[in-house]
């Protein structure tokens, strides 16, 4: 093989090498397009109560209240609790509404509102203000009976462990950033030879 022969194939390992990158690169930036959106746990509520997001965003329920809570969807999902300073967080894989609620204060409710990512999103409206009711319940008591039988259910919510999660931006990124470095390398020594 003549060493103009090597320089093309050496040309043609390195192109496809690059492409191979550039492609891991940009599987990386639409894989992880996603998005975090913070619900703060504070004063004994859901800060916002709703929230909307795309299929494949995440919602991070962060407590900085002076008590532990859950965030529980019947049928969907527990948190179990989680004490003062500590947050949970569930990526949303299904559209639909879901409800929830802290299992362990009566009081506390919430809705994530979960849009297909081709659907557009919603207008804003005002929503209608509730009386308040002069009784409540004690803040251990579990929901009623009737409360749960209001709270709309939807597909399960498939999560899945950390150890299934797949690779991250950064690893996805490293990975790239070696394939071209390999790439690069091999380019050198073909032209050595």
């Amino acid at each position: 093989m003549g060493s103009s022969a090597r320089n093309r194939a050496a040309v043609v390992a390195y192109r496809a090498a690059a492409l191979i990158a550039l492609a891991l690169v940009g599987q990386s930036l639409v894989t992880y397009a996603a998005s975090t959106t913070t619900v703060t746990v504070k004063d004994f509520a859901f800060q916002p109560k709703t929230v909307t997001i795309r299929v494949g965003d995440t919602v991070t329920w962060a407590n900085v209240d002076t008590a532990t809570h859950t965030v529980t969807s019947n049928g969907n999902w527990d948190t179990g609790g989680f004490a003062p300073g500590t947050s949970r967080s569930i990526t949303f894989a299904t559209a639909g509404t879901y409800a929830y609620f802290c299992n362990l204060h009566s009081i506390m409710f919430g809705t994530v509102v979960v849009l297909a990512s081709d659907e557009p999103s919603p207008t804003p409206t005002v929503a209608p203000t509730a009386i308040a009711s002069t009784t409540r319940p004690p803040s251990t008591a579990l929901p009623s009976a009737a409360a749960l039988a209001a709270v709309p259910t939807a597909d399960p919510i498939p999560l899945r462990t950390p150890s299934q999660a797949g690779p991250g931006p950064v690893m996805v990124a490293g990975a790239a950033l070696a394939i071209v470095a390999l790439a690069v390398f091999a380019w050198l020594v073909a032209r050595q030879i």
